[in-house]
């Protein structure tokens, strides 16, 4: 077994891409281990294997990175013009649709957030077709900071 190595230095917006494209070849055909420390996960998660979210000193959460793409928050958005009414449809079905903040009903269930065709169809059929659906998914930096506020790190 080979000794880790070490590389220090600033993972910038700027330096970013032209960084990690050679990060990226010297890991996949050199098989060495990177430390990396930074706040620009959107870049880090393009080359990384495995994260680790290090708060206030502590390892919150260690995880591969496909593993962790199974962590984010998926959801299903729709509109309709008639909201109590495609509220009680999709109860109805089996489904627990919530409306967030701006008014738009948000379905978690897994099913749904995988097949969103099949929501549409069944609006559609139930006469409530949607004017919005779309599955929005959480970012990178989002589920960071959902995992650290859970941990009760953040107040």
């Amino acid at each position: 077994m080979r000794p880790p190595r070490w590389v220090e230095g600033n993972f910038s917006t700027v330096t970013g891409s032209a960084v990690s494209t050679g990060l990226e070849d010297w890991l996949l055909n050199k098989g060495v281990t990177i430390f990396i420390s930074s706040h620009i996960l959107g870049e880090i998660s393009k080359i990384a294997t495995r994260i680790g979210i290090i708060h206030m000193g502590s390892l919150i959460l260690e995880s591969g990175f496909h593993d962790l793409e199974k962590l984010r928050s998926r959801c299903l958005h729709l509109k309709t013009e008639d909201r109590s009414g495609t509220m009680q449809m999709l109860q109805r079905k089996g489904l627990n649709p919530e409306i967030n903040e701006n008014g738009i009903i948000e379905i978690r269930d897994h099913k749904p957030v995988e097949n969103p065709s099949s929501v549409a169809s069944m609006l559609v059929m139930s006469g409530y077709p949607p004017s919005l659906l779309k599955v929005e998914e959480e970012d990178i930096e989002d589920f960071f900071l959902r995992v650290v506020s859970a941990k009760g790190c953040i107040q």
